[in-house]
């Protein structure tokens, strides 16, 4: 009986442990601080655009991975699946990060834990229906991050940035023929923000678009 109380308690002692993190393709053990963040609609966004990581090279995915499927092609619906149900978001190594963004273009975002939460607040010229957010944190898409209506003309998005980064950014209407523009449709370089170490909480950035490029007639 003593064995079998023994034997218990060495099972709760191992279920009690913290497990390894590991990445969500390869299935290697990684640390916090080598988590690279796929927010959870950024990947189903990928893999519904046909994102495969069985034909991605430097995507090793495990071997063990849906050991019932013979194929690479019925492992890949199996798991198209999966990502399509999933709840969370995705955290990669550094190799598999690298390899989705050469295959996707979308960067992945360091782990949380490292990131500065920013909340952008522009206001636009009189008759502006959408607004989104371009920058490298969604791999320059000028429809991916759309903007909330405050108010007339006022519109708001929060974003995570990666910390000792120097973003940059522009607004949009969704397309680069509708892009941002300084007075009288001339040319407006990117918009900068510094992102420090340091840097905790909250910020909040005050932005003005003066003109929106005209698409061509």
């Amino acid at each position: 009986m003593s064995d079998i109380w023994e034997v218990a308690k060495r099972i709760a002692e191992w279920s009690n442990k913290e497990r390894p993190m590991r990445c969500d393709l390869c299935n290697k053990p990684i640390t916090k601080m080598e988590e690279n963040i796929i927010p959870l609609w950024r990947m189903q966004t990928v893999v519904s655009l046909g994102f495969n990581p069985w034909k991605t090279p430097g995507i090793d995915m495990p071997t063990y991975c849906d050991p019932v499927a013979l194929t690479n092609e019925l492992k890949y619906k199996n798991w198209y699946q999966f990502v399509m149900n999933d709840t969370a978001d995705w955290g990669l190594c550094n190799s598999c990060a690298s390899a989705f963004q050469k295959a996707t273009g979308v960067i992945p975002q360091f782990s949380k834990e490292g990131n500065v939460s920013f909340t952008f607040n522009v206001q636009t010229p009189e008759g502006t229906n959408d607004v989104y957010i371009s920058g490298p944190f969604n791999g320059w898409n000028p429809k991916r991050d759309h903007l909330s209506r405050l108010s007339t003309g006022i519109w708001t998005i929060t974003l995570e940035m990666p910390k000792d980064e120097v973003a940059e950014y522009k607004y949009t209407q969704g397309s680069w023929e509708t892009v941002e523009t300084a007075a009288n449709q001339s040319f407006r370089p990117n918009r900068r923000i510094a992102v420090k170490r340091d840097n905790s909480g909250e910020f909040r950035i005050d932005d003005i678009v003066e003109e929106w490029k005209k698409p061509p007639k």
